[in-house]
């Protein structure tokens, strides 16, 4: 379920994950269209082919005629078409082989939403779309990208970006919003504060944090890192796409004592174990990868030397029984006292080190199903060469679990263009420390009550809250 809440003069979207949209560092807003039919790719013969392309989509009855296929089919939730005549329709694909046709509408939706919603809907999807437990996808890529549409503008609301927008009621900050996503955890969720809430908030400031009694009333709020200025397209180098940087290296921090510093790597407290990415340089540098950020993809992807890397360092486990081309990584480390650093890199040269728990990036609420106990780490191993890939490599919902993300690709115009924008992202720890030590971590960080944090910040004489 995808619902706003509009009060108190201020803006968040809470973001259900039971079922429902997704939310994907895409552009791609879609829904599920009435009666969706499979869509199967077919050769064409060598003669036919056009611009390389020796393939072409029809749509047919569903292949597989099996009741639990059915079944799963039967409980998406669909969205009728519109009488009005259809603007454009394209093809998508997604890296995990989910394959799907699509057409929009130029009119709104003639339905009673608390968002208007333009009306893109999925007549046809492959077996891998189709059996995901989604109705639809919300895209959050940087704002101005509306793949796979070539005919659309800003007025024609095919991004949530743009129905921000141009949609009704007042947004400060539409190009911007911060995302928060909580660990799909049932017992810690059912334990939390009503207001522990995954959202997506457009405005300003920072939306939730730590209130305590005993520190005069004040709120107490996630540190962000400096602003990291994101990359353009590794194949259109002139657009911007994906929320992405290089990162260079990973290093998880495993506590020597019992009560280590949170704030601090003093090597009697904590041992390092580094894991750099991409070539290596001079001095212990190294190249790094590009990454994007993309909250739809379940896990993390690394190349393979990345994964044995944590498989043998950060796991502990024997090099000749690293698992290859797994589906999921298993272990039996609790993580819930370790650190993770991840050393980024932006488009202007700028190295930043991030840090937040290891806990939510390394361990899963989920077992593995062969019943031998165990954790499901969310990481997996890039398709194709090897095991190697190609970049761009993914932080996927783990790292969002560790993380709260201000994503901010305002711009002038129907697109940010390069040197004329500058959309950037900013990063903070799901925890709040103090001294040192651990105040507050995921399930304690709450939606601020009654006010919204520019009117917060007046009343409690604390400008943090709205910078």
């Amino acid at each position: 379920m995808v619902y706003c809440e509009l009060g108190h003069g201020w803006r968040w979207m809470g973001c259900g994950s039971q079922e429902g949209s997704s939310i994907q560092a895409c552009s791609r807003h879609w829904r599920l269209l009435l009666d969706f039919r499979q869509l199967q790719r077919v050769q064409i013969p060598p003669e036919d082919v056009v611009d390389g392309v020796n393939y072409r989509y029809i749509q047919r009855d569903w292949t597989d005629t099996s009741v639990d296929f059915q079944q799963r089919c039967r409980r998406r939730r669909v969205v009728p078409p519109s009488t009005a005549p259809i603007a454009e329709w394209g093809i998508v694909e997604y890296g995990d082989g989910g394959e799907l046709r699509v057409k929009r509408w130029p009119t709104s939706p003639d339905v009673d939403l608390q968002i208007q919603f333009a009306r893109i809907l999925a007549e046809a999807v492959n077996t891998t779309a189709a059996g995901q437990g989604i109705d639809g996808n919300l895209g959050l890529g940087v704002a101005g990208w509306r793949s796979p549409w070539t005919l659309a503008r800003s007025k024609d609301r095919t991004t949530f970006f743009d129905i921000i927008n141009h949609g009704p009621g007042v947004v400060p900050t539409p190009m911007c919003v911060t995302v928060r996503l909580l660990p799909p955890d049932g017992y810690q969720l059912a334990r939390a504060n009503k207001r522990v809430q995954s959202f997506l908030y457009f405005g300003v400031g920072s939306p939730c944090g730590l209130f305590l009694e005993f520190l005069e009333d004040h709120i107490r709020i996630p540190e962000y890192t400096p602003r990291l200025y994101i990359f353009p397209d590794m194949v259109e180098e002139d657009e911007f796409h994906w929320w992405s940087l290089q990162l260079l290296s990973i290093t998880l921090l495993e506590p020597l004592v019992d009560n280590p510093n949170y704030a601090g790597i003093d090597a009697l407290q904590w041992m390092p174990r580094h894991i750099p990415l991409g070539a290596d340089l001079p001095g212990g540098l190294s190249t790094g990868v590009r990454v994007i950020f993309d909250s739809a993809c379940w896990c993390s992807v690394f190349p393979r030397n990345i994964m044995q890397a944590i498989w043998t360092q950060w796991f502990q486990n024997d090099a000749e029984l690293y698992p290859d081309q797994a589906i999921l990584l298993r272990h039996f480390r609790d993580f819930s006292r370790h650190d993770i650093v991840f050393q980024f890199r932006d488009s202007r040269g700028t190295i930043t080190p991030f840090r937040c728990r290891a806990q939510e990036f390394l361990s899963s609420p989920w077992n593995p199903p062969d019943g031998y106990g165990g954790s499901v780490a969310c990481l997996a191993e890039a398709k194709g060469n090897g095991g190697h890939g190609t970049e761009p490599y993914i932080l996927g919902a783990n790292f969002f679990w560790t993380s709260i993300l201000r994503l901010d690709g305002t711009h002038r115009g129907e697109k940010p263009m390069l040197g004329q924008a500058k959309p950037f992202m900013q990063l903070a720890p799901q925890r709040i420390l103090s001294d040192g030590l651990q105040l507050a971590g995921p399930w304690s960080l709450e939606i601020h009550p009654d006010l919204p944090p520019d009117m917060q910040a007046v009343l409690r004489e604390q400008p943090e809250l709205q910078a």
